[in-house]
């Protein structure tokens, strides 16, 4: 303990999933000082500053259910342009990815090939987006045997009109939140996924999918 701080030992639980970095928790022990006056709780051993003008994202950001999908227009990885509007007519699941070929982001991606035929039967496209180039997307694809689109957005403006757009201060910003849509033919969101478990999501859209009657 100092006269202007105090130094506190904490646990932090990051999801590195969000984060495009593997797909399990991993825990780990980081030390700051932090100023007594940010000092929110401090209980069973974890210590939560208050940051003043902190924004974070959550799903109370997201696109709810009932919404309409943004319009949008984005290169897929062979530089062919992809619209919202060839989406009309057509249940998509508009799946949000980190980083092409990061761990998490192949894992989820295998397991939405592995289950194509489950999606095509049914009726629901699959379509990836990032903020990687088209040249990351096609190479990513090539190696894995992704058969779905993959859209480029390396201006993030369309990551934010969905909301997976983070905080300029957050040392993952170069990458979207891991977050799939669910979106009905007229083009409206029908589920929100914040994606924890990369190997988990295709099952557990395609479960979405039979509630719905659509598989």
């Amino acid at each position: 303990m100092t006269g202007r701080g105090v130094t506190v030992v904490f646990l932090v639980r990051r999801l590195l999933a969000m984060a495009g970095v593997g797909g399990r928790p991993h825990e780990i022990e980081v030390e700051i000082a932090v100023p007594r006056h940010q000092v929110a709780i401090v209980r069973r051993g974890v210590a939560r500053p208050r940051i003043a003008g902190r924004r974070r994202h959550s799903i109370a950001h997201m696109l709810d259910p009932g919404a309409r999908v943004p319009v949008f227009a984005l290169p897929d990885q062979d530089g062919r342009l992809v619209a919202s509007t060839a989406l009309a007519g057509h249940w998509a699941l508009l799946w949000w990815y980190p980083k092409a070929g990061s761990p998490g982001c192949t894992i989820e991606g295998q397991e939405l090939r592995d289950q194509a035929e489950q999606f095509q039967a049914a009726g629901c496209l699959i379509v990836g987006l990032s903020f990687d180039t088209p040249e990351e997307n096609k190479a990513w694809a090539e190696e894995q045997g992704f058969e779905f689109p993959l859209l480029s957005d390396v201006d993030h403006s369309v990551g934010r009109l969905f909301a997976v757009e983070r905080d300029p201060d957050d040392q993952y910003a170069a990458f979207p939140l891991r977050v799939s849509y669910l979106v009905d033919p007229d083009g409206v969101v029908r589920k929100t996924y914040v994606v924890a478990g990369v190997q988990e999501h295709a099952v557990s859209v395609l479960s979405t999918l039979a509630e719905l009657g659509r598989a």
